[in-house]
């Protein structure tokens, strides 16, 4: 698994605190950031701050995270739950775009963004949200096709992420 949200507790741990107190702030800033990425994710589609948080407590009061963190010890799994609402989001709102649109590298960053954190945490999930995205994309796949600054914005997207990732 790629380790590089893994450093924050390492740096804690140079710092001098034990392996449970830089565990217990590693796991509290996780929490933090799947409730942010998540908020601003959802709010980028629906632009209302109700429906962004209640989508955000719902993801950071999930299930699966609960079962992540305090079962399995899945550090790759939970960690990776960050990026896979941007990832997702950003997939939307990229095959949204018409060639009028001004907001698109926005859309691209959070796809870009939502990607390479997956890259860089969980391989797994990485694959599991490739699909999903297709999946999301599949209707709007002639739209996709037919106006180039969608193509273009999506395959610059593809290339950078290769290209920071590798």
């Amino acid at each position: 698994y790629p380790n590089l949200l893994l450093y924050f507790p390492a740096f804690l741990m140079l710092c001098g605190l034990t392996l449970d107190s830089a565990y217990k702030i590693f796991i509290f800033g996780v929490f933090l950031s799947l409730f942010f990425s998540t908020y601003f994710s959802i709010n980028m589609i629906t632009e209302s701050k109700l429906p962004s948080t209640i989508a955000a407590s719902l993801m950071v009061l999930s299930t699966p995270l609960f079962f992540s963190v305090y079962n399995m010890l899945s550090l790759g799994n939970f960690t990776a739950m960050i990026f896979m609402a941007p990832a997702i989001c950003g997939a939307w709102g990229v095959v949204q775009l018409n060639d009028d649109s001004k907001s698109g590298f926005s859309w691209s960053l959070l796809f870009g963004g939502g990607f390479l954190g997956l890259v860089l945490t969980h391989t797994l999930s990485l694959f599991f949200v490739f699909l999903v995205c297709a999946i999301v994309m599949l209707p709007y796949i002639k739209n996709i096709l037919n106006c180039k600054k969608i193509f273009i914005r999506i395959l610059s997207t593809v290339a950078a992420v290769l290209v920071l990732s590798a």
